[in-house]
C-alpha cells in the first residue's frame, strides 16, 4: 500500500478543510487503465492523504501510473485538478 499527502492551500496557508466539498482521486496503471476511484481523507493542516490499500496497489502493472486528484471547494465555482506520474516496480 501507499499513502500519497495532497497539500491544499491558497496563498500559502492551509485551506480550511470545513471549505472543501470533496478531494477525490483517480489512479490509472501503466496501460491508463482505471484502477480506482476514492476519495481522500484530511490529516491536519493542509494536508489530505489519497490511501491506497495493498489491495489497490497490487493491481497496478509495471511502468508508469498516474494519480489524478480533483478538489471541489464549497465557495470557489471551478474545482481544481492535478497529477503526479510515478514509476511502479515489481
Amino acid at each position: 500500500g501507499a499513502v500519497v499527502p495532497v497539500n491544499i492551500t491558497f496563498k500559502e496557508e492551509p485551506y480550511p478543510p470545513d471549505e472543501i466539498n470533496f478531494v477525490k482521486y483517480l489512479l490509472f496503471d501503466a496501460e491508463g487503465n482505471l484502477i480506482s476511484i476514492g476519495e481522500a481523507e484530511y490529516f491536519g493542516g493542509p494536508t489530505w492523504n489519497v490511501v491506497l490499500t495493498p489491495e489497490i496497489t497490487s493491481k497496478l502493472t509495471e511502468g508508469t501510473a498516474k494519480l489524478e486528484v480533483a478538489v471541489s471547494s464549497k465557495v470557489v465555482a471551478i474545482p481544481s485538478f492535478s497529477s503526479i506520474t510515478f514509476v511502479v516496480v515489481p
